[in-house]
């Protein structure tokens, strides 16, 4: 087996392909290029979250957006490169999303209180609503706010959410008083 270009291998039979595939599917992540996380907007990181919730997963958009290269560079990929940065790619997104939803999470008594109210109906509407709420407090459209950064967006919900988490138990240690 040589190492070929990933657009050599997408001009394999599909045995050939295979049998490339079966021997490099397990093959060890390994960070050969760095993630651009600070260049990412919020907009493509939503994408590529959504891409992996796919049953078939679009993994040219995947590399092209997580890594932030055009086709071409995806395509001029070695085949070994391509399955250790696939197997990186994953498992980073995978972490990404779980450290944020422990970030966003709130503990609220509440919740009940809320899901009861229908709350849960909001969630088709999870990757805009923390932008509307952004633009509630900062003005602006929502919309635009996906095409910022996604650290800075993440940070700016993080700190809102703990601040409504301290304001919440002021009221309620003021009320006792």
């Amino acid at each position: 087996m040589t190492n070929i270009t990933l657009k050599e291998f997408l001009k394999l039979p599909i045995a050939k392909q295979i049998s490339y595939t079966t021997i490099l599917q397990h093959i060890k992540g390994k960070e050969l290029i760095k993630i651009p996380i600070t260049e990412l907007t919020y907009n493509d990181v939503k994408i590529v979250f959504k891409e992996f919730q796919k049953e078939i997963p679009n993994i040219e958009l995947i590399f092209c957006k997580s890594l932030n290269i055009t086709k071409e560079n995806y395509l001029s990929l070695s085949i070994v490169s391509y399955f250790q940065l696939k197997n990186h790619i994953e498992k980073y997104f995978i972490k990404l999303k779980e450290n944020e939803v422990k970030l966003l999470q709130s503990i609220n008594a509440d919740a009940g209180i809320w899901e009861m109210a229908g709350g849960n109906d909001l969630n088709e509407f999870s990757d805009i609503l923390p932008l509307s709420q952004l633009a509630k407090i900062y003005g602006g459209y929502p919309f635009e706010y996906g095409e910022k950064n996604y650290i800075e967006i993440i940070y700016l919900l993080r700190m809102n959410n703990k601040q409504a988490q301290i304001e919440q138990e002021y009221q309620k240690l003021k009320s006792k008083k």
